[in-house]
This record gives C-alpha cells, sequence and structure tokens, in this order.
C-alpha cells in the first residue's frame, strides 16, 4: 500500500507503486489540487477520481477498489484522512497536528520510530525497509 507519516510539521511518503506484479519506486504521491495537499495511498488509477469526490464534482461509486489520501489544507492547519471504498466514502479520522501519526502498511513501523524520536521522514525510511509494500525514495513536504 504505503507509508505516510507526519510529525512536526512535516507529511512524508514513500514513492513505491505496485501494478499487479510490477512495482515503480519513484512515483510522487503528494499533489497539490486547488489548494489542498493530497498524500494518496491505495490504487493510483483512482487518485484523480479521489480528489474529485472530495470536493463534491463527482459521485461516488461502489468500488471493489480501495483509495484514500491523508489531506491537508494548509490555510487552516487542518488534516484528515479520506478514503474511498466498496465499504465507505468520506472523512475516516481528522488527526490533531500537535502530535504525529502514520497511515498505510507501514504505519506501525512508523509509529514506533517517530515514538523513539524519527522525524516524519526518518520514520517513513525505516518503515520502507521492512514493510513489503512500502519503497523507493522519501519524499516530504513542509507544512507549517
Amino acid at each position: 500500500m504505503t507509508t505516510i507519516a507526519y510529525k512536526d510539521g512535516i507529511i512524508a511518503c514513500d514513492s513505491q507503486c505496485t501494478k499487479a506484479n510490477l512495482k515503480k519506486y519513484d512515483f510522487n504521491k503528494i499533489k497539490k489540487i486547488k489548494g489542498i495537499i493530497f498524500v494518496f495511498y491505495g490504487e493510483v488509477p483512482y487518485f484523480d477520481e479521489l480528489a474529485q469526490i472530495f470536493f463534491g464534482n463527482l459521485k461516488p461509486q461502489r468500488w471493489h477498489k480501495e483509495v484514500g489520501a491523508v489531506v491537508i489544507n494548509k490555510g487552516v492547519k487542518e488534516i484528515c484522512t479520506f478514503v474511498v471504498s466498496e465499504y465507505k466514502t468520506g472523512l475516516i479520522e481528522e488527526w490533531d497536528i500537535k502530535s504525529h501519526y502514520s497511515v498505510g502498511s507501514g504505519s506501525e513501523l512508523a509509529i514506533g520510530a517517530m515514538d523513539a524520536g524519527a522525524t516524519a521522514i526518518e520514520a517513513v525510511k525505516i518503515a520502507t525497509e521492512r514493510d513489503i509494500y512500502s519503497g523507493g525514495k522519501v519524499r516530504f513536504r513542509k507544512l507549517w
């Protein structure tokens, strides 16, 4: 899937993209659309559709896929997790920006690393060394 981590105003993620039996290690999962920053996870072909659903420009459909994003509104310092799947569409969780968070297949590894003092960037790097669904270059963005 992926590993996305947040700590101290930095959001970081891996760059591995898996399709069928192939891996690509340099995929940019961070996109800014209409002033909102999305850090995507799940099935790559549906990233743009998720953003359209988030903005209300597209009605969600019952999918047998799962795609989500950590959504950042820098203007009001808000972070949340938004998902579209066959089970649920919408906001899952709002994040407390004073704490640290992680989502994705390597999230437990990243949380443990940040609990031990790692930055968000270091935590994603650590997770990519153990989680088979995360890998490649670590990308990040300073939020505030």
